[in-house]
């Protein structure tokens, strides 16, 4: 997910110097934009899915007395990770 974000903030580079400041090769800042882009999606879509998923699971494994010290762990881990996400998401792209 980290990586997702850095190829976000690669795009939004991309366009400030591309399109706004002029300091980049059109050609090249728009083939930029879209491969960070299809990236941006890839990383974001393999990380934050699975993330949400294992936040179900774990959720749904915390029933099982056996299990419920993992899935806890699990749960926290996953739902911290995702809200450290959002939070640089919101702090970068300001």
């Amino acid at each position: 997910m980290a990586i997702g974000v850095f190829f976000a903030l690669c795009i939004k580079w991309l366009w400030v110097g591309g399109f706004q400041e002029g300091n980049f090769n059109l050609a090249a800042t728009i083939v930029g934009i879209i491969l960070c882009a299809v990236v941006t999606l890839y990383m974001f879509f393999q990380g934050f899915i699975s993330q949400l998923a294992l936040i179900i699971i774990a959720g749904i494994g915390i029933a099982n007395p056996k299990e419920r010290g993992a899935n806890i762990i699990a749960f926290l881990i996953a739902l911290i990770t995702v809200a450290g996400v959002i939070t640089a998401c919101v702090f970068l792209f300001k």
